[in-house]
């Protein structure tokens, strides 16, 4: 909608030292995301710019031309920073905010930064994310009051864009080439990642078929040892021994004329196939 208001997100993207995996996901759909909406903003994040030109070129437009730009500085990444600083030149609306642990950068110390709790809780969340909104709201109202950054404090003028820049032939050819390859890479990327997903699986189904086969074959070479009730290695057996007790054990070992059980007590009992004792081995349930 042209109507709609958007705010530019600035934050960590990838995931950084010392948090944990997918943190700054979380921090953008948990607390930034709704705190956007609950202010009548549209949050956009730069993973989430989707156009057909030099990814950086949508990243500086979306900076200078949002209506808002929320800048989390948790982590003190140097791509947010040197954004942030592109916001500043231009001395537009901008909400500070970042974690408690990260520590207040000097150069802009003296701007108001709002905290919030890295755990997420969801009690943290739930105060953080109106208080966020709130921010929004109140730089959005002091438009033109507020101190969006020094170069107002030092009365500098802030930067201009006089007119729309045409790029010349030669940069359009660069840039489509750059955006070519990028679409070919990422082509490339996707093609990998299905055939290596491709050959996992064949790998697994090609590994439990050598499973199954050592499993038959451990078997008939068990009946050509005498083995004739077709017991394996590692199968599970029990019998009653002759004062009534039930014996159980693991198969360790097939012989020509025996096999060797290892009980749950670490005795091997010696099994030769034409005693009684081989007659009344049955498997344990369950099998």
């Amino acid at each position: 909608m042209d109507n709609e208001k958007k705010c530019f997100v600035i934050m960590p993207i990838a995931d950084i030292e010392p948090y944990e995996e997918g943190h700054f996901t979380r921090v953008y759909e948990y607390l930034i995301k709704p705190a956007c909406i609950k202010a009548g903003f549209t949050p956009v994040r730069a993973d989430e710019v989707a156009s057909s030109n030099y990814i950086v070129i949508d990243i500086m437009d979306k900076i200078y031309h949002s209506d808002l730009v929320l800048c989390d500085l948790s982590g003190k990444n140097p791509n947010v920073l040197y954004e942030l600083g592109v916001r500043q030149a231009f001395n537009l609306p901008t909400v500070l905010i970042k974690d408690k642990q990260t520590n207040r950068i000097f150069d802009i110390q003296g701007m108001r930064t709002y905290d919030y709790d890295e755990s997420l809780r969801a009690d943290k969340v739930k105060k953080d994310v109106p208080s966020i909104s709130s921010s929004i709201i109140e730089t959005v109202e002091n438009k033109g009051k507020d101190v969006n950054s020094l170069i107002k404090m030092l009365s500098i003028k802030p930067a201009e864009i006089s007119n729309e820049v045409e790029l010349s032939g030669d940069s359009s050819v660069i840039l489509s080439a750059i955006n070519d390859i990028t679409s070919r890479l990422t082509k490339i990327e996707s093609a990998v990642t299905v055939k290596g997903s491709a050959l996992l699986s064949r790998f697994d189904r090609e590994r439990q078929s050598w499973k199954d086969r050592e499993v038959t074959l451990s078997a008939l070479n068990g009946l050509r040892k005498g083995n004739w009730n077709g017991f394996k290695q590692n199968d599970h057996l029990q019998f009653y021994d002759s004062n009534g007790q039930l014996i159980k054990g693991t198969v360790t070992e097939l012989n020509l004329d025996y096999l060797l059980l290892l009980t749950p007590n670490n005795t091997i009992i010696n099994i030769d196939y034409d005693s009684p004792v081989y007659k009344k081995l049955e498997y344990q349930e369950p099998y």
